[in-house]
């Protein structure tokens, strides 16, 4: 479904955002914001521009360079419209934890619908951690979605569900792969004290 809206009298309606340009926006972002030379105009207005539907993609970028902030405000309304949400750890059942002999997590999903979905995926594990950090350490230490996606594409146990669910909820993997790499941090109770 179309997202139709209106700014300063005109009429604008866009297409939702595809798996691989929600993500592709968001690192976009962050390499703009963080990396000083990165191209300014690549954060992700192309792939903004790229969903516009009504007027012309030439009047939607002709009215962009009059409104320099219009598209983070459709930004901000397409993330809405596709349900970005964080992902729930559900209990895993005996019989799950018992199939699996590496450690598995059931996360929740909301879908558009209003049920609630489950996907198994494996945990990321130490070797998963190494290669992460092996592709951050060339982007100047910035982790990008797509690296997350990618590992979170292999961690699923159960891929046929979670495309399903990526079909209406663009940002599903980029939500999990986040949600999978804070788990992967230990929760550090004290520090080390001489003895």
């Amino acid at each position: 479904m179309n997202i139709a809206l209106v700014a300063n009298g005109k009429r604008f309606e866009f297409r939702p955002l595809t798996e691989e340009e929600a993500s592709s926006i968001q690192d976009k972002k962050r390499l703009a914001s963080l990396d000083k030379n990165h191209n300014l105009y690549d954060d992700g207005d192309k792939e903004l521009l790229a969903t516009v539907v009504f007027p012309s993609k030439e009047e939607a970028e002709s009215f962009l360079e009059e409104n320099g902030n219009f598209f983070e405000q459709v930004w901000q309304k397409l993330l809405k419209h596709a349900g970005q949400q964080d992902p729930e750890e559900l209990p895993l059942p005996l019989e799950v934890k018992a199939k699996y002999n590496f450690p598995v997590i059931l996360l929740g999903w909301v879908t558009q619908s209003g049920d609630k979905e489950s996907v198994l995926f494996r945990k990321i594990a130490r070797a998963d951690t190494k290669m992460i950090k092996r592709e951050i350490a060339g982007t100047n230490g910035i982790l990008l979605n797509r690296m997350l996606v990618e590992r979170v594409k292999l961690l699923c146990l159960e891929p046929d569900k979670a495309r399903k669910i990526a079909e209406t909820h663009p940002f599903f993997f980029v939500e999990v792969g986040n949600f999978l790499w804070e788990k992967s941090f230990s929760t550090i109770e004290s520090d080390l004290k001489k003895v």
